[in-house]
């Protein structure tokens, strides 16, 4: 891709639900922002915002237990593609209420993709 063709903003929703007695994920909305090209480089590069919202069913609950809280995560994540054939793709996600409960949780990661 040529950096000074690919410039832009894309950005996706998507939304998905299931009838709480038939899926423990009852629903699920995904939103993010990809921006092509924002740093002043030679190589492609891109930096993505994404939300995901996931409500669960408290029918999948066992007894006693309190409900379920809606879990929500953010990514923020930058690709780079230093040569033609190496994908570098630092990572950092947050979660709220993980798995239902109370908990939160930072990821810090790193995606590479090698093509031959």
């Amino acid at each position: 891709m040529d950096p000074k063709e690919g410039k832009g903003l894309d950005g996706t929703f998507a939304y998905d639900w299931s009838p709480p007695s038939v899926n423990r994920n009852n629903t699920l909305l995904t939103a993010a922002l990809r921006f092509n090209e924002p740093l002043p480089l030679k190589i492609h590069n891109t930096m993505s915002l994404g939300y995901v919202r996931n409500n669960l069913s408290s029918q999948f609950l066992p007894p006693g237990m309190p409900a379920f809280k809606t879990e929500q995560g953010v990514e923020f994540n930058t690709l780079l593609d230093p040569l033609p054939m190496l994908l570098l793709q630092p990572v950092v996600q947050y979660y709220a209420n993980v798995g239902g409960g109370a908990q939160r949780a930072v990821v810090f990661g790193f995606r590479t993709k090698v093509e031959f």
